[in-house]
């Protein structure tokens, strides 16, 4: 029988796995083991390509990438349309079987697809996709020169008999690399990638000159040494080592170590080691048995064990569970057969036909334990696959009935008419959890699946006949082939809810914060989105208006706008609303939103939402001063037309809300009053907001006047602080001319002050004339002039007002019409 390739991802890259026809491989990588319960699904949609050719077309394998897009692969005849959409791309194969790939988006449409053949049957056995979306494939080719380039370019690759193919494409279909072994008979038994895109590749070969090294360097094997090979390439497909095996080889993984895995089956005595030494393991003579090898990731031998007696175990797959366990799933028929390599026994004995088994073993090779199960008719799983609670996946095909369950329960599916696929699960002990059926009268083969980190499953096959249903729920979802077996493609999934603020997902039960408001202020408006990243419709508990719930201590003070909101979300779409956040007094606020709805893990989606209610609170400074709002402060007397120094005005916010101020920059602090031009405030440091605990300042000047007296003016900073709002400063000052020198020819003369300490008036009382002429001055201790007039004394007293002077001692100088100077030291209270 010709063996087909099997890529295998390892552990490290599992996330990328589709599954050919001999290896349909069902990597559900799941957040959550409930994602695993395919009951739950329900369909989203599937489609059908193919011609008309009686020969039929054949689905492959299948994958998904990290955006959602779906690559297929699969073999064809004559024409084949691979637009299941109502455009038509159609396919034409050179002569016999051709093998094409094709990339789809999320929802089925076709990006574009690329076939490849020539006169004979050409097959593709594998196609992968890695985490950076490159895509490998892996088949054979006979008897002809074919093109591996799609684009513009060429790449031929030239087969004089059957011989293997492997090559890399980028996600637009673009050729990276391809090259073929140049035997005139090799196929490939696995292939698995490393982390890093290495490429290992076991198989058959013929011939004593196989060079395997694809670039100017010879690396040949004989076929004397081995018939089967093992060889490694790095991801730019260079040659890295190739080494004969014994036996033919049906699959290959990789731990955690690197190690390597290889399964496959051998008759009589083989020579598992393959470097100098010897590991022999023998068969009875006539009879088969699968083996199992270990070898290290240079290639060196470890470990080898055998099991069996079997007619068919081409179909033997092998997966490494996060326990670093190695899981294996097969079918057997006939004899009575020992899983137990060791010591111990575990038998299983076929119902008739192909049974199916699964079995445990530890990296040690050591057996853990073995499940089997079948009917009278055939059953073969072609696909395996773990996913991330060590549940198993088996896919394949039966016919006639078939109870699905290997322990003492009974879960009978029968097909309809020829082969029909199956699909089940187990858990990590082997125990049933379900089974699905899809067909129809006609023969049906499951082959490729995938299923992605969000519990979407997608798969393809070959079906034949009229209205074949692939939806397996209550529902309908019928598919008619065009000529012999089409190819479907189908996606079933559950819905999967995700919320992001802004375009940051938020985790049910984690936490939204607003950050700090000041109270009477709001929040800008947050957008929330809800997203179904599943495949079918999410569905919101409650009626419009209230899909998404509000509620907690200060639930008043968080507004929800969901006038957007609908139910239900398709899949892959989403709706979105927003909250504002506007604190009705200072503190902490929480509150929950809560979306109820049909995700099957997450069916309560709640975020916390927090905030705090701050109050900004506005202080003033002059130097290290404070002025309290209404407060004065006084340049003091300055001499007219000087000025004095600069008094730097530091506005502080000692509260913990953001102060903001009224107006706009340069005139953020206000100046006005009777006599605001006599005060300069310079105020280029003054911005608003002023942030919690910071401060700004600004400076303030006085300038004296001409007009001797007092000035004043006032200061107002408008600010949201709640109970000063209007901050006002009164700014005064006093205007005094100088006296530059006392007179000299002061005379006593009969001159008398009084009273002293004077309050509000001063009398000048002179003796002599009856109302003289009188001219007076007040000059400080400073010799600064603060008062100064003239008046006649009415029957010898002139009143001076003095009530606008300070407290304190001051000098009086009176001048009389006769020149003569008097100088009195008088007492103001």
């Amino acid at each position: 029988m010709q063996q087909l390739f099997s890529f295998v991802i390892n552990k490290a890259t599992r996330l990328w796995c589709p599954i050919n026809h001999k290896l349909l491989t069902l990597f559900i990588c799941l957040n959550f083991a409930s994602f695993c319960n395919i009951q739950a699904q329900t369909i989203a949609w599937a489609k059908s390509i193919g011609g008309n050719d009686a020969s039929g077309d054949f689905g492959r394998d299948i994958a998904e990438d990290a955006s959602g897009n779906i690559y297929i692969s699969g073999v064809f005849h004559g024409t084949m349309d691979a637009d299941p959409g109502a455009a038509t791309t159609n396919l034409t194969s050179a002569g016999g079987q051709d093998f094409f790939f094709a990339k789809y988006n999320s929802k089925g449409e076709l990006q574009w697809a690329r076939s490849f053949g020539g006169a004979n049957a050409d097959d593709i056995s594998d196609l992968k996709v890695d985490n950076n979306g490159n895509i490998y494939i892996g088949g054979t080719f006979a008897n002809a020169t074919i093109d591996f380039d799609p684009g513009t370019g060429t790449k031929n690759l030239t087969a004089a008999g059957s011989d293997v193919f492997l090559a890399k494409y980028n996600t637009s279909g673009e050729l990276q690399w391809a090259f073929n072994l140049g035997s005139a008979d090799a196929t490939v038994g696995g292939i698995t990638l490393g982390s890093s895109g290495e490429v290992y590749a076991t198989g058959f070969f013929s011939g004593t000159t196989i060079d395997f090294n694809p670039g100017t360097s010879n690396n040949v094997l004989s076929d004397a040494n081995g018939s089967y090979f093992l060889a490694k390439y790095n991801t730019s497909g260079e040659y890295q080592f190739a080494i004969n095996l014994s036996s033919p080889t049906f699959d290959i993984a990789l731990d955690a170590s690197n190690n390597i895995y290889i399964a496959g089956s051998f008759n009589g005595t083989k020579d598992f080691d393959p470097g100098a030494g010897t590991a022999n393991l023998t068969v009875a003579s006539g009879t088969k048995d699968t083996y199992i090898l270990k070898l290290d990731s240079n290639g060196n031998y470890t470990k080898a064990i055998n099991f069996g007696n079997p007619t068919n175990f081409e179909n033997t797959r092998l997966l490494f569970n996060s326990s670093g366990e190695l899981m294996i799933a097969g079918s057997f028929n006939g004899a009575t057969i020992d899983f137990d390599a060791g010591a111990g026994t575990s038998n299983l004995s076929s119902a008739g036909g192909d049974d199916n088994y699964i079995a445990k073993y530890n990296a040690n090779l050591e057996f853990q334990w073995v499940k089997g199960f079948g009917g009278t008719g055939r059953e073969t799983n072609f696909g395996f696959a773990l996913d991330n609670s060590n549940n198993l996946y088996l896919h394949g095909l039966y016919n006639a009935t078939v109870d699905f369950d290997p322990g003492t329960g009974t879960t009978n599916k029968t097909s309809a008419g020829g082969n029909d696929i199956y699909l089940a699960k187990y858990d990590n002990n082997g125990n049933f959890q379900f089974v699905y059926s899809f067909g129809g009268t006609g023969s049906d083969s499951g082959n490729g699946v995938f299923v992605n980190n969000l519990g979407t499953i997608i798969f393809t096959g070959s079906f034949s006949g009229s209205n074949v249903d692939f939806d397996a729920g209550a529902g309908t979802s019928n598919l008619s082939s065009a000529g012999g077996s089409d190819i479907y493609i189908a996606k079933y999934g559950l819905p999967e809810i995700n919320v992001k603020a802004g375009t940051v997902n938020i985790a049910s039960a984690s936490t939204y914060d607003f950050g700090s408001i000041n109270t009477g202020s709001s929040s800008s408006d947050i957008t929330f989105t809800i997203e179904n990243l599943g495949a079918t419709d999410l569905t919101l508990s409650g009626t419009a208006g209230s899909l998404v719930a509000i509620s907690g201590t200060n639930a008043a003070d968080f507004a929800v706008t969901q006038t957007n909101v609908t139910s239900p979300i398709a899949g892959e779409a989403s709706v979105t609303f927003t909250v504002k956040y506007t604190p009705s007094a200072a503190g902490n606020g929480t509150a929950a939103l809560t979306i109820t709805n049909n995700d099957s893990n997450e069916g309560t989606y709640t975020i916390n939402l927090t905030g705090k209610g701050t109050a900004p609170e506005i202080n003033v400074k002059a130097g290290t001063t404070d002025v309290a709002s209404g407060g004065t402060y006084d340049f003091g007397s300055v001499q007219s037309g000087q000025s004095s120094s600069d008094i730097t005005f530091t506005i502080e916010n000692i509260g913990d809300g953001s102060l903001t101020l009224s107006g706009t920059a340069g005139s953020l602090v206000v100046l006005g009053g009777t006599n605001a031009t006599d005060f300069a405030v310079t105020q280029t440091n003054v911005t608003s907001p002023i942030a919690a605990s910071s401060n700004v300042t600004f400076t303030v000047k006085y300038t004296a006047s001409a007009t001797i007296g007092a000035a004043s003016a006032t200061l107002t900073i408008t600010s949201n602080d709640a109970n000063e709002g209007t901050y006002t400063i009164n700014l005064t000052g006093t205007s005094a001319s100088s006296v530059t020198s006392l007179p000299t020819n002061l005379t006593v003369g009969e001159l008398k002050v009084g009273p002293i300490p004077a309050e509000n008036t001063l009398n000048v009382m002179v003796g002599g004339a009856a109302s003289p002429k009188i001219q007076y001055q007040i000059v400080d201790m400073q010799g600064r002039l603060v008062s100064k007039g003239a008046g006649t004394a009415q029957n010898g007293r002139l009143s001076l007002n003095v009530k606008s002077l300070e407290d304190g001692t001051y000098l009086l100088i009176i001048e009389t019409g006769n020149q003569e100077r008097v100088l009195r030291r008088i007492q103001i209270r």
